[in-house]
């Protein structure tokens, strides 16, 4: 098994390079969406008060990560779009004195539509088939205040060009939020769609790295987006908190 897997990586870094999808990817998708047809028949099992909040029309945009940059947002209008968003977004829904135009996307939105149907579940925001790295095909650049990815872009075959696409979409001031776990994939020993890392070094660079490749990420942005990079740290773990300002 070693040796096969060892000759996987070398088939991916090809086809990484080639802009292609890799095999490791496409072999953690039946895994991945094993985990969420249990996650909407168990209605979210152990992460059962997420399920519900999830599903809730009335959820509240309050966490000290998005709620801020929604209240910065000048018109009362806000759009915002999260990527992976699985088959029902974390995002909430409702804010104070703003409108919310909430859309969501996941390259395996079609899976999730048959888990949710199959147990007559219909979430407050339908989640629509979007790769990350195909955002610009699908929407028009700058048309959104806020993007967001949560525990997500570990799972891209092409993390960076996904960061580089929700940019494009973002409108000039706007803020792409990103927040995913400290260098996950290590956790996770490569398994699934687990293939890449977010991690803060000792001298405050932002680093997204994987088994062939790394990024300096306010380096790879320069003159694209200002870079805001933090550790939160609570009882359910660290987690690697970025907030990019659209130029």
């Amino acid at each position: 098994m070693a040796g096969t897997m060892a000759f996987v990586d070398r088939i991916d870094l090809l086809l990484r390079r080639a802009g292609r999808r890799p095999l490791r990817w496409r072999y953690g998708l039946r895994a991945e969406r094993n985990f969420w047809q249990q996650w909407v028949g168990d209605q979210g099992g152990a992460y059962a008060a997420e399920y519900q909040q999830r599903m809730d029309p009335n959820a509240s945009i309050d966490d000290e990560f998005m709620s801020p940059r929604v209240a910065r947002v000048p018109t009362e209008r806000v759009r915002i779009l999260d990527v992976g968003a699985g088959p029902a977004t974390t995002v909430g829904k409702t804010y104070p004195g703003k409108i919310i135009e909430l859309t969501a996307v996941d390259p395996l939105a079609d899976h999730y539509a048959k888990a949710l149907n199959a147990h007559g579940v219909v979430p407050p925001v339908s989640t629509e088939l979007c790769a990350g790295e195909e955002l610009t095909a699908h929407f028009e650049r700058g048309s959104f205040d806020i993007v967001h990815a949560r525990n997500s872009l570990d799972h891209a075959y092409d993390p960076l060009l996904v960061i580089r696409e929700m940019l494009e979409v973002t409108r000039g001031g706007g803020s792409v939020l990103l927040f995913h776990g400290r260098n996950e994939a290590e956790k996770e020993r490569y398994l699934g769609l687990h293939q890449w890392n977010f991690e803060i070094e000792q001298d405050g660079r932002l680093v997204l790295w994987g088994r062939d490749a790394r990024y300096d990420i306010a380096a790879e942005l320069a003159g694209l987006a200002a870079v805001e990079a933090w550790l939160d740290v609570s009882d359910d773990g660290e987690r690697v908190a970025v907030a990019l300002t659209r130029s």
